[in-house]
């Protein structure tokens, strides 16, 4: 993603990311125009929370994040393993595919991943995977 991000300093221009943080802060709101452009399938909600915790990945697969003030004085983040999804269901029935359709779940619904520490073959099954792009129909 090519958003700005000069981390404070780094380019001698003080605290430039001071500015970032506003535009994060006036350009993502809860609101129905919160997300300038679109969400992106969740890269613009990722790089909302990585800067609101003053971290940037700035390079695909690169294994450092630069640095920048953060919105928070303090946050922890807890990173670990939660187990392989074996089973996922919607108000209760089982769903055997891996996608959902955005008719099925836009009224309120409830969705439930059921874990496991050992792995599953949960969504193999031919016909189970996400449809192409442009191929999504809501049921």
């Amino acid at each position: 993603m090519a958003a700005r991000w000069p981390p404070d300093g780094h380019d001698g221009q003080g605290d430039i990311a001071g500015d970032l943080r506003f535009e994060a802060m006036t350009l993502c709101t809860p609101g129905p125009d919160g997300m300038t452009g679109h969400d992106d399938l969740g890269t613009m909600s990722a790089w909302y929370v990585f800067s609101s915790l003053g971290l940037c990945p700035t390079m695909s697969g690169g294994d450092f994040l630069a640095l920048s003030s953060p919105r928070f004085a303090s946050a922890v983040v807890r990173i670990g393993h939660y187990g392989t999804r074996r089973g996922v269901s919607l108000n209760g029935r089982d769903v055997a595919r891996t996608w959902l359709g955005r008719g099925r779940i836009a009224h309120g619904r409830v969705i439930a991943h059921r874990l496991s520490t050992e792995p599953s073959s949960w969504g193999t099954s031919p016909g189970a995977e996400p449809p192409s792009v442009g191929g999504a129909h809501a049921h």
